[in-house]
């Protein structure tokens, strides 16, 4: 009986200490070269979700920069704009 506990106890520390989660920068991958990443956006002040990531990503081809918010099965995409309420295009 007092294997069992020690078993149990151990495979309870096991599936707490091997599994964790990472605030890590993922820079995200395009398939495309229409679209680079230019940045982590995650020191900015959202209310969101641990898993959620926040990029700022541009258009090579117009130059249109966007904020891009990706989460576990979910993203959402929005054009930057500046303090005149212009879209920020940068080449």
């Amino acid at each position: 009986m007092k294997n069992r506990k020690c078993i149990l106890i151990l495979a309870v520390l096991a599936a707490f200490l091997l599994t964790g989660c990472s605030s890590d920068f993922f820079e995200p991958v395009f398939t495309n070269h229409r679209f680079e990443c230019v940045g982590s956006l995650d020191d900015i002040d959202i209310p969101m979700d641990h898993d959620d990531y926040v990029y700022q990503i541009r258009d090579t081809e117009t130059g249109v920069n966007y904020i891009c918010i990706a989460g576990h099965y979910r993203a959402s995409i929005c054009p930057m704009y500046d303090a005149d309420g212009q879209v920020v295009v940068t080449n």
